[in-house]
């Protein structure tokens, strides 16, 4: 059965592909064959951002655990291109882009962590956002990369209140976690009855951890043994930066 619904979706999404083609995430212009929305002239770029080592250690940024914590994500989120991409994510996105990053990002997560997930979840985005988007990107960010690992996508996380963050320094946004999420609890309980041991927390950018490490707790404080966060981009915490582009 799941093998007759890949094939028609591979179908339906060909024929999208000559309607309406994914156009690059970082030029605009119209992707290239093969449904990679990157265009041949902007596949270099995306390439060196995937291969960009740590500036504070120098490792590769599967190898990096700089900030104490093994966080999978694909590069880093610097001024230029990577700010591009992250706002066509939040705005600008159909199923095909966020599939090309989950697909990537579930490559990146198997090479970090051998051990499988049970469940995957993501960090929900304000609902001013989701009217404005018209989607939410964490969400589908977690579907794809759930149907890449095989594992179901469970929502767990509930937000309160819609104060934008992006501006809040890390202790600020500490201080105003609390009560910002709520955990579903009927979400967290597997079909055998216990809360899944093993979840990973997805959301499409880390600034400062301060959002990722609330809700990993909350998690835990429901009886889930192991969260592992994952997203798109990181901010690289050494100062003075140097963009790509």
């Amino acid at each position: 059965m799941q093998s007759v619904k890949n094939a028609v979706r591979h179908i339906l999404e060909k024929g999208l592909n000559l309607i309406s083609p994914c156009s690059c995430f970082l030029c605009g212009m119209n992707a290239c064959r093969d449904e990679i929305p990157v265009c041949g002239d902007c596949i270099g770029t995306f390439y060196r951002m995937l291969n960009t080592p740590c500036p504070s250690c120098g490792r590769a940024i599967s190898g990096c655990d700089c900030s104490g914590e093994t966080l999978a994500f694909l590069f880093w989120y610097s001024p230029g291109e990577a700010h591009r991409i992250i706002g066509a994510v939040k705005n600008d996105a159909d199923r095909r882009m966020i599939r090309f990053f989950a697909e990537l990002l579930a490559l990146r997560i198997k090479q970090l962590h051998k051990k499988p997930f049970e469940a995957v979840t993501y960090i929900p985005r304000r609902k001013k956002g989701i009217r404005a988007a018209g989607y939410d990107q964490a969400k589908l960010l977690a579907e794809e990369t759930a149907k890449a690992l095989r594992v179901p996508c469970v929502a767990m996380l509930r937000r309160h209140g819609s104060e934008e963050q992006k501006l809040l320094s890390a202790s600020e946004r500490r201080k105003t976690m609390k009560n910002r999420y709520s955990v579903i609890r009927d979400n967290v309980v597997s079909e055998s009855g216990e809360p899944y041991a093993r979840v990973l927390l997805i959301d499409d950018v880390c600034t400062t951890g301060a959002t990722l490490d609330a809700c990993s707790a909350l998690l835990r404080q429901e009886g889930i043994k192991q969260v592992i966060s994952a997203v798109i981009a990181k901010t690289p915490k050494k100062e003075g930066w140097m963009t790509l582009g």
